[in-house]
This record gives C-alpha cells, sequence and structure tokens, in this order.
C-alpha cells in the first residue's frame, strides 16, 4: 500500500478534528457571553488594585438638596401663567410658596418653582410688560370706582394686576392702570348731599352722609353729629354709623327734603338713673320737610333692629338703632310725663289721664319728677323753640269738645293710622 493515499487521510483527520475543536469553543464563548476584554474600552480595564484608570472621571451625582430656582413676579402675570411656563400645575406653584390668597401676589415677589431642579428646566414666557400707570387705592375706593374715573372696564384692571374675578383691592394697594398716561385723582364715590336744618338754632348744613357702598363718610359724621348736639356747646360725642346709614335711607326715601333736626345726643347727667341711648349717640329726634310724621313713621319701621316712637301732639319723631324692634306712641304734650296709648286713642281718653294724675297727686302730694327721671328714650322734654307756638295750635285742636267742631275735632284729633301695639312700649335704654 502506497503511503501517500495514507498521508492524505491522516491529513484530513487532523482537519476535521481540527474544525471540530474550533466549533466547539464557538459555542462555548457565545453561551457565557462576551469578556470583560471585548466589553471594555482601550485604557480602561480594570487593574489588579481594583482602582479606575487616572486618565477617566467618574460622572458627577446631582445635588440632594438643590434649593429650586425662584421666579420674580412681573406686572401683569398671574399663578396659573407662571405655573405653565415652568411646566406645573397652579396648586403646585401655590404649595410650594404657601400662599393663602392666589389674589395676593404682587410684582416683585419671589416664587419657588418647584421640581425645576429634578427636571430639564422650561423657560418661562414671561408676559409683554404693560404700559400704563401706576397708583395706590386710596381709603374707601372701590376697583369699580377707579375703573370708572379712568373710564376703562374693571376687569382689564384685574387682570392687569392678578386680582382674580372678585376684583377686590385693599387701601394703600399699588395698581397699574393699564393704557393711562397719567395718574388721575381718585375720590370716593359719594352719594348725593343731604340738607341738614338744626331746628333750635335756624342752622342749615349740607353734605354727603355715606359713600356710595353705603360706608359713612368721616365728614357726614362730623356735620351730623355737630347739627344734633346741644347748642353752644361742644359735641359730646359722634353719632354711631349705623343712625347714619338709617338716616342716609331716609334721605333717599325723600329726595331733595331737608331732614329737621330737633335733638341728638344728650351727655349723661349725675343725677340721671337710667343710661338712654341718646347718651350712646345712638338715637335722634328729627322729621323731614314736608313729610306728615305719620307718613315718616310707617317708613322707618320697615328698617330693621330700630325703635321708633310716634308723638301726634308734637312735631318730631324718635328714631334709634338697636338690635330688637321697638315701637311706641306717646300722647303727651312737649314737656309733659308720657302718656303711652295704643294707636286710634281720642282726645276725651287722653285728658281723663290727665285728670287722674291731678287727682293722685292732689292726693298723695310728691316731689314733681326731675329731668333726669323722665330722660328715657321716648321723653318728649325737647325744646322746640320757635315752634313753641305750632305745638299749641296741635294740642288745641287735638283737645277740641265734639260740641265745636264735630266732625273736624275729631278727624285732628285721631292719630294717623297705624299699626296698632299690643301694649304700651316703654323699652329700655
Amino acid at each position: 500500500m502506497s503511503l501517500q493515499p495514507r498521508w492524505q487521510m491522516v491529513q484530513l483527520m487532523a482537519l476535521l478534528a481540527f474544525t471540530a475543536a474550533a466549533w466547539m469553543i464557538a459555542v462555548t464563548a457565545r453561551a457565557a457571553g462576551p469578556s470583560e476584554a471585548i466589553l471594555a474600552p482601550p485604557g480602561s480595564l480594570a487593574q489588579d488594585d481594583g482602582e479606575a484608570d487616572a486618565g477617566v472621571e467618574p460622572e458627577e451625582a446631582p445635588e440632594a438638596d438643590a434649593k429650586p430656582p425662584e421666579y420674580v413676579v412681573q406686572p401683569g402675570d398671574s399663578l396659573s401663567e407662571i405655573a405653565e411656563a415652568h411646566g406645573i400645575r397652579t396648586a403646585e406653584l401655590v404649595a410650594a410658596n404657601g400662599i393663602s390668597d392666589p389674589d395676593d401676589v404682587h410684582a416683585g415677589a419671589k416664587l419657588k418653582i418647584p421640581g425645576a431642579a429634578a427636571a430639564p428646566k422650561k423657560v418661562a414666557k414671561r408676559p409683554k410688560a404693560l404700559e400704563g400707570v401706576r397708583i395706590t387705592v386710596p381709603k374707601g375706593v372701590t376697583l369699580s370706582r377707579i375703573a370708572e374715573i379712568y373710564d376703562i372696564p374693571w376687569k382689564r384692571i384685574a387682570k392687569a394686576n392678578g386680582l382674580g374675578a372678585t376684583g377686590r383691592v385693599r387701601a394703600g394697594q399699588k395698581l397699574l392702570i393699564p393704557g393711562a398716561s397719567k395718574i388721575l385723582e381718585i375720590v370716593p364715590c359719594l352719594k348725593p348731599p343731604v340738607t341738614l336744618y338744626r331746628v333750635r338754632t335756624d342752622e342749615t348744613r349740607t353734605v354727603s352722609l355715606c359713600r356710595c357702598n353705603g360706608e359713612p363718610t368721616p365728614e357726614g359724621i362730623e356735620v351730623l353729629s355737630a347739627v344734633s348736639a346741644p347748642p353752644r356747646q361742644p359735641v359730646p360725642f359722634p353719632l354711631h354709623e349705623r343712625l347714619v346709614r338709617l338716616l342716609q335711607r331716609v334721605a333717599e326715601q325723600y329726595p331733595g327734603k331737608r331732614l329737621e333736626i330737633v335733638s341728638g345726643q344728650r351727655p349723661r347727667k349725675e343725677s340721671q338713673k337710667n343710661e338712654s341711648l341718646h347718651n350712646k349717640g345712638r338715637a335722634i329726634d328729627f322729621r323731614v320737610e314736608g313729610v306728615s310724621n305719620a307718613r315718616l313713621v310707617t317708613f322707618v319701621r320697615k328698617l330693621d333692629q330700630v325703635g321708633v316712637g310716634y308723638y301726634p301732639n308734637s312735631v318730631f319723631i324718635h328714631l334709634d338703632t338697636r338690635e330688637k324692634d321697638a315701637y311706641w306712641i306717646d300722647y303727651s304734650r312737649p314737656g309733659e310725663k308720657a302718656i303711652y296709648g295704643k294707636a286710634g286713642m281720642k282726645a276725651e281718653e287722653i285728658e281723663k289721664i290727665r285728670l287722674a294724675r291731678k287727682a293722685a297727686a292732689t292726693e298723695s302730694p310728691e316731689a314733681p319728677a326731675t329731668e333726669a327721671e323722665t330722660d328715657v328714650d321716648v321723653e318728649a322734654t325737647v325744646d322746640v323753640g320757635t315752634l313753641a307756638d305750632l305745638v299749641q295750635a296741635a294740642v288745641a285742636e287735638s283737645l277740641a269738645s265734639p260740641a265745636e267742631a264735630p266732625a273736624e275735632a275729631e278727624a285732628k284729633a285721631a292719630p294717623p293710622i297705624v299699626t296698632p301695639i299690643a301694649v304700651n312700649v316703654v323699652p329700655e335704654g
């Protein structure tokens, strides 16, 4: 047998064995995964001591306590716009800054933007700066009044200043008036002036008692207090604000009519037992020019939390402010002790009461009542000055006998139609 064929057979066998070995190595390597040498880039293989190569810097970890950035509020900004520009919700912005009133955020305030440090910051798109003038809100002025003076919609001012839908402003607050070129004088809106006539001194004053929102003006309180104070004496104390509001209601009910003041404040005397509402600046005796007292009483009784006194034989009515409504009728003459009664009492009934009092005084004479003892809320002991003749004439008419003037005397003597009271009312001061 020749050696050449045998040698070829050996070579073929060796080739097959090498191929099989290579195939086994490849299968084993694929199952084990890539080696560190293959994965690691040049120069980055781990050293024997486990340290990293000095040529590669480790990546810096972000600071855990990084503070969120701040945003300075610009004129015309609103919380919703700021939150939208930074990619967060308005509620998140409010909570992060401890804002109790979202409408009370002003230009120049610094706001923390939560979440901006952990996520890519969105560039805030600031609104275009509005042109206009800046004003300081005076006391007693509303946003609607400011808008009226500058002749622009109040909602436009509210939006420019981030006031929200309420449009609420406070005294001293800075406001941007968009589109305005100059600062205008801002005065509170005042209700039409009321003419006040002081009966005792024949003095007339005209003043706006209240602002348009119903709040009494300082000047109105001062003038009304002076007109209703005792003549030729310093004003003891100002009238209560609510009493001023009540008289404003009366003035609005009878526009153009002057209010004629008889009596108001009465300083409390040492000998006085009970404190009157007149002593507290909460009561006033007055009438309205050209309006009957019966008609006036009918109106003021519709007001809430008031005391109303009607005096058929006098020239004024009584009005005070109190927590519980009260109404009484006093048939006494000026300077006489009160004679309380129901509506519709006739002159004969009233005269019987007077005669009974005289008889009782004759049987058991006592010292006459002092002014302090009769000084209660429903008293009629007031000086009507030059009106004494009118009072005497009214009393004479009310006491006329039926024989002298049967129909006319009875008609004049009967009080006007008002709702009768169940019992005589003598309210406490």
